[in-house]
């Protein structure tokens, strides 16, 4: 495949240094930086600036899918702009693209080069776990982290997810389409993860769960799903901001 097959889209509120990193680790790739700030950011020479103005993280990659795919690239990278792909890895998900397959996405592993994400398995019953286990061939997922996530310059997430699962529910559409969601083991990318809007933060609780709730259509796995939530928050450090925010989330189901 040619250099201009593939788009890297990332979108960012806060630009500086964490965008800059992201740019370095894209470098030669035509980049496309979707600016979500609500003042608007200096955006580095050589990148396609693409406003967007506080419209959220799956408004603003549908505003960066659709200024690739108008420009041409049938092919776009979903990148966030905390998220470092290693040398080889953006080759690696373009060599996994084949006729049947709706997204690749590459092994995330942290800042230690231990592995956060390889794939996502979304249980019947409403459960959505990363899964760790990194098989040495390609791999068949539920669905991917759109924290780095090849598709295709047509595709939108859905509307009306806040901060989460939007990646799941693309994911699910693919498969629901015939398509198959890949995890190939031939891409590794550092996520950081959480510097756009920490994991502590009420409105991440807020926006997992609704987006939770979304993605199971708020049938009988509501209450299973609400659980789950309210389990994470009491174990990764309970506060009554968060709590709030889940029932302010379970409110407006």
């Amino acid at each position: 495949m040619s250099d201009n097959t593939a788009a890297v889209v990332i979108p960012t509120r806060l630009g500086g240094p964490l965008l800059a990193d992201a740019l370095a680790a894209v470098e030669g790739w035509t980049v496309f930086v979707v600016d979500d700030s609500d003042d608007g950011l200096d955006l580095p020479e050589g990148v396609h600036g693409v406003r967007a103005g506080g419209l959220g993280f799956a408004a603003s990659c549908n505003l960066g899918l659709a200024a690739a795919e108008a420009a041409g690239h049938p092919l776009v990278v979903l990148l966030n702009d905390d998220a470092r792909p290693a040398a080889g890895c953006i080759n690696g998900l373009l060599g996994t693209w084949r006729d049947g397959v709706g997204a690749v996405g590459p092994v995330l592993i942290d800042g230690d080069g231990e592995v956060t994400s390889a794939g996502i398995r979304f249980s019947w019953w409403g459960r959505v776990k990363e899964s760790r286990h990194v098989y040495a061939e390609d791999a068949p997922m539920d669905a991917i982290s759109g924290a780095c996530m090849l598709v295709r310059s047509s595709e939108r997430f859905a509307a009306g997810y806040p901060h989460g699962m939007e990646d799941v529910a693309l994911c699910a559409s693919l498969r629901e389409r015939g398509l198959v969601v890949v995890l190939t083991p031939r891409g590794r990318c550092v996520h950081l993860g959480g510097r756009t809007l920490s994991p502590a933060d009420p409105e991440a609780a807020y926006g997992a769960l609704a987006g939770h709730l979304r993605l199971v259509d708020n049938d009988w796995r509501a209450a299973v799903v609400l659980g789950l939530a309210v389990a994470s928050v009491l174990r990764t450090g309970p506060s009554p901001a968060r709590l709030r925010a889940l029932g302010r989330a379970w409110e407006q189901r």
